[in-house]
Parts: structure tokens; sequence; C-alpha cells
């Protein structure tokens, strides 16, 4: 019985930790996604217009809605199909094709 015991108790211990190693991994997760986050700006989602109402000759710029993930009140899309793009403000892909980059600027 006292080993049962002891048996349990370690077992929630290391569950325990694992927890509260996970919850602090997800708080510096956040920490650095709220430090290093920025919403995409509209204006860079923008092109040629072949028309406004055939859905067929649409544009990528005219089916991507933007969304901020820091917005509070963003809500699951409830849709048939749903999916995003999620980018990153680097250069890495670009140098991965081995093409050569301009400095970043702060669009």
């Amino acid at each position: 019985m006292k080993v049962h015991v002891a048996v349990k108790v370690q077992l929630w211990f290391i569950v325990g930790v694992k927890k509260i190693q996970l919850e602090r991994e997800e708080c510096r997760g956040q920490k650095m996604f709220q430090s290093n986050y920025k919403p995409i700006d509209s204006r860079n989602w923008q092109g040629r217009v072949d028309s406004e109402t055939n859905f067929d000759a649409f544009r990528w710029h005219q089916w991507i809605k933007p969304i901020d993930l820091m917005d509070k009140n963003l809500q699951p899309y409830k849709g048939k199909l749903g999916f995003a793009f999620i980018g990153f403000c680097c250069h890495e892909g670009v140098k991965l094709n081995k093409v050569e980059v301009e400095p970043l600027t702060d669009l």
C-alpha cells in the first residue's frame, strides 16, 4: 500500500512538473508572439482588378481578407472551407532561393 501511494505521488509530481513546464513555455511563446507579431498592412495586398463581380476573374488580392491575430473579437471561421496563409516579415525564404535581398524596411 505504501509503495502504491508513493508511485501515485511520484507520477502526480512528474505530471505536475511537466504541466508547469508546458505552461511556462506557452507563456514564453505568447510573450515572444506579442513582442514580434505585426499585423499585415492591407496596402501591400493590391493589384490589377479584372472584375469586381465575376468571381472567376478575381485576383488573389481580391480574395484575401487580412486578419489581426491580436484582435480580441476575432472569431473562428464558420464557413465550409477556411485556411490561412501565415507569413514572416523576413528575407530567409528569399535567401534560400539565392536571390539578392534588400534590407527590410518598416512597411
